[in-house]
């Protein structure tokens, strides 16, 4: 009885410790056992996300590129900005997909160099594809690997499901939608711009023609100002200050200047009583004498003499009132 009980104890113990790890491998094949499978379809269906990103960069780096050239050079930067701007969300809608699959490599790297070359089109031997596969499930019996491998593929599970890919999908959609649409209000802008542009070089235009007909008239004026003419009389009264004279009859001041030539005289002070030819410029409202010249020689001459004369009597007269009142 008692052989027999040490028998059976020692036949659990010898069993019992031989089966259990054995049961734990059946049991860790089985929750990994479609691993090496999944591994396969997350890595065909990531090269398809990888392509279409690829594609659509594509596309949008060439509207980019179109915008550009079409685009005023004021408005270059903000085309520039709006193209970095569409980039990234390309960018960041492939970027969990993208960090699993980075995740997968490094667990699985030799495995996962023959499942991409498979989802790349590359001849590879089934039996090298079904060692990849097993070589993926038999990592389940390391036991530092398991947490790994259940995040792992729980990340993979969640990028292959089908909601997943049709929000890549539905995401890519409205990208492109947005896109159309932002093209076809950026061309309605441009329009519009193009023809306020017009519309602007045509009142410059305009103005131009305006301001152009301005400075002829003004040039007119000026050269109508500036025209030189003669005056002709009689110099009825001279400021030497002023440096101005009048001609009777005439109110109007005639100014003498640096550049004023005194033909037949040394200074304005010698001109007064004669009778004169001015030759006068008109300019800024007034009259400034060019040349001044005697008229009539010999009439003046007369003239000033007897004015010589009138004054010499008026000094007679006056030396005789002297001497009346030195008499007295």
């Amino acid at each position: 009885m008692n052989n027999y009980y040490s028998f059976f104890v020692i036949s659990v113990l010898v069993f019992g410790l031989i089966s259990t790890p054995f049961s734990f491998a059946q049991s860790n094949q089985g929750e990994f056992s479609n691993l090496g499978q999944e591994v396969s379809d997350f890595v065909h269906e990531s090269r398809q996300s990888f392509e279409e990103q690829k594609v659509e960069t594509k596309g949008v780096i060439a509207q980019c590129r179109e915008d550009l050239e079409a685009a005023e050079p004021s408005e270059r930067e903000a085309v520039r900005e709006d193209c970095r701007t569409e980039l990234e969300k390309i960018k960041e809608s492939y970027k969990s997909i993208r960090e699993t699959y980075r995740d997968t490599f490094l667990v699985f790297k030799e495995s996962m160099k023959v499942l991409i070359a498979v989802a790349k089109g590359v001849s590879i031997d089934e039996d090298e594809i079904n060692e990849a596969i097993l070589e993926i499930e038999s990592l389940a019996d390391v036991a530092e690997k398991r947490e790994l491998l259940k995040e792992l593929r729980k990340q993979i599970l969640e990028e292959i499901r089908e909601e997943a890919h049709q929000l890549r999908e539905i995401a890519k959609k409205e990208r492109e939608l947005v896109r159309e649409e932002f093209k076809t209000q950026e061309k309605e802008l441009r329009e519009e711009f193009k023809a306020e542009r017009e519309s602007l070089r045509e009142q410059e235009k305009i103005l131009r023609e305006q301001l152009k007909e301005a400075r002829s008239d003004q040039e007119d004026d000026d050269d109508h100002e500036d025209e030189d003419y003669i005056i002709t009389g009689l110099v009825s009264s001279v400021d030497l200050v002023l440096n101005i004279f009048q001609i009777k009859g005439n109110d109007t001041d005639i100014y003498v200047n640096n550049n004023t030539e005194f033909d037949d005289f040394d200074s304005l002070e010698d001109i007064k009583g004669f009778n004169v030819k001015v030759e006068i410029i008109q300019s800024s409202n007034s009259l400034i004498a060019k040349e001044i010249e005697v008229e009539d020689e010999e009439y003046e001459v007369e003239q000033h003499a007897e004015e010589i004369d009138e004054e010499d009597d008026d000094d007679d007269e006056e030396d005789d009132d002297d001497d009346e009142e030195d008499d007295d």
